[in-house]
């Protein structure tokens, strides 16, 4: 890939792994554009059926076929963007066209973090749409590792966010999005 290719930085990962946190902070302070597709994906529904709902909103009317339609095109909707942070939704790379788009889009990093880090996080905003709400741990357990493999598989740059600090992580990102000499890259950010 051309370094042209790699002007987007595009973060992927489960629910609450951080995708939006460390995206808008790096954006701000490398002075880029930041996009959220959740946000885009509220967006485009607002504009279509003239409500105000938010993603757990959407997906509870909508289901998950219905969510997914509008999170795919608002990934063909980026073709055009240029030197942004992108923050993926938890579910969008589970799409491989979503993942080839993606991958001449910018340069894919995976912020992985530990399974109980995502647990914690996922359920203290309540269950969310995806987990089946009469039996929300199993049902965890099993997005966890229906997702798992299908994160590791993208093509993509990881960061572990476990055990690391904010500013840890925020400067691996930098790294990914400043340099080229790929070794460079994946011996800091594994260190």
């Amino acid at each position: 890939m051309t370094n042209e290719q790699y002007q987007n930085l595009i973060l992927f990962g489960y629910k609450s792994s951080g995708k939006t946190f460390f995206g808008s902070l790096l954006a701000q302070e490398l002075e880029m554009l930041f996009i959220d597709t959740d946000q885009l994906v509220e967006k485009l529904y607002k504009n279509e059926f003239q409500e105000e709902c938010n993603c757990r909103q959407i997906s509870i009317k909508m289901g998950e076929i219905g969510f997914r339609i509008l999170e795919n095109r608002v990934i063909d909707g980026l073709k055009e963007v240029t030197n942004a942070i992108i923050a993926l939704g938890g579910g969008a790379v589970l799409n491989s066209e979503n993942c080839l788009k993606l991958e001449k889009l910018g340069r894919l990093v995976y912020l992985e973090a530990d399974k109980e880090t995502i647990k914690q996080r996922i359920f203290s905003d309540g269950i969310p749409t995806f987990l089946d709400p009469i039996d929300p741990e199993k049902s965890f357990e099993k997005m966890y590792e229906e997702r798992k493999p299908v994160y590791e598989k993208v093509s993509a740059f990881k960061i572990k966010i476990h055990g690391k600090t904010d500013q840890q992580i925020l400067d691996g990102l930098k790294s990914l999005k400043n340099h080229t000499d790929n070794r460079w890259i994946l011996e800091k950010i594994s260190s």
